[in-house]
């Protein structure tokens, strides 16, 4: 702040003799205090006291008025200095300035053309993920479909079967469920399991035989009711086998929809892998701090995931995590399995549709 002292300040004034002097800045201060105390401790109430008031209103605007002139006055060298300093200034950097404009335009214009490179890598990464990811479900799918394949063979072998009544029936059923009817296949899995249902096909067939063969060679009413009860006990025993067939067929396709999601995955965390990869050796013209990134979790299934986040949604993930802070829920929401944490991230991170995410700093190169 600067003082009565620092600026020196003259001024040239009326005094109340009405002589013109110059006079100090604590000789001003006086006459300034000596005429507004007359204005505020006067009581006008006549025509004198009406004209002294108006002569200090008169006064004081005159010693404003020239307090006015003595600021300018004394403060015009300095805007003067100030002025020269800027244009001296902008005379050095002007050069500057320009240069990094044009140098900025070169860096804009060459993020450009990289993002464009790095926009048909990952378009071409993407595109062989959906290629391999294609291939899994078809694979999948057609392995699947063989096991189908034999649970229907079975189950039309054992429908048969049961169904025959005469020994010429049954020799038709053998022929045509156990002699044929499946391929031959070159891949141990189904071979084997081809072995294996063929092999129960056998048993039914001979437990059929043997009722068959019973039934045809009762000749009173007692033993045709035995034979009878003997078929129907089988019978119950086939059903329950059906049953288990079904049951074993829906389990194959549930593991086998883990087993394609699951490949999926590490195709999809390949695919992050390589863009990651593509994003580190690109400039970092741009580059900010934070924001959302995102890592494939394959150990994930999307029935661990909320309802509300099947869908990515970055602020519905966000405001998801504050709910839960600010619930206090954070920790129990992490334990139960609907957040995970990246080994050294110390972040939380949202399971979501089968991907994690995570608010990450500028040093993650993960996105």
């Amino acid at each position: 702040m600067t003082t009565k002292q620092e600026t020196g300040l003259v001024l040239n004034v009326v005094s109340a003799d009405h002589a013109k002097k110059s006079l100090s800045y604590d000789e001003v201060k006086k006459m300034i205090d000596a005429q507004v105390e007359i204005v505020q401790g006067l009581e006008i109430s006549d025509s004198m006291t009406a004209d002294i008031a108006l002569n200090a209103i008169k006064h004081l605007n005159n010693i404003i008025t020239e307090v006015e002139k003595t600021r300018v006055k004394r403060k015009k060298p300095y805007i003067d200095a100030g002025k020269f300093i800027d244009d001296a200034a902008k005379a050095l950097t002007s050069f500057a300035t320009e240069c990094i404009a044009v140098g900025k335009k070169a860096l804009a214009e060459f993020k450009k053309i990289e993002d464009a490179e790095n926009e048909k890598k990952e378009a071409a990464i993407r595109k062989e993920t959906l290629a391999k990811e294609e291939a899994i479900r078809k694979e999948e799918q057609r392995k699947q479909d063989i096991r189908d394949q034999i649970t229907k063979h079975e189950l039309n072998a054992i429908a048969a079967i049961t169904t025959s009544k005469t020994m010429e029936e049954l020799a038709a059923a053998n022929k045509t469920y156990i002699l044929s009817g499946l391929p031959e296949f070159e891949e141990p899995e189904f071979a084997t399991a081809k072995k294996e249902s063929i092999e129960r096909i056998k048993v039914i067939g001979r437990q059929r035989v043997a009722i068959v063969q019973e039934l045809l060679k009762a000749q009173d009413s007692k033993s045709k009711e035995i034979a009878l009860a003997k078929e129907k006990e089988e019978a119950a025993k086939i059903e329950q086998q059906k049953a288990a067939l079904i049951a074993k067929q829906e389990q194959e396709k549930e593991e086998q929809a883990t087993r394609t999601q699951e490949k999926i995955y590490m195709e999809q965390a390949e695919t992050q892998a390589k863009s990651a990869s593509i994003e580190s050796t690109s400039s970092n013209i741009n580059t900010r701090k934070g924001g959302w990134g995102v890592v494939i979790n394959p150990s994930v299934s999307i029935s661990q995931v909320a309802e509300n986040f099947l869908q990515i949604n970055e602020k519905a993930v966000k405001e998801w995590i504050k709910e839960q802070k600010d619930k206090g829920t954070l920790d129990a929401a992490i334990k139960a399995g609907k957040m995970k944490k990246v080994p050294g991230i110390d972040v939380p991170v949202l399971v979501y549709g089968g991907l994690c995410f995570f608010e990450k700093e500028e040093s993650v190169v993960l996105r």
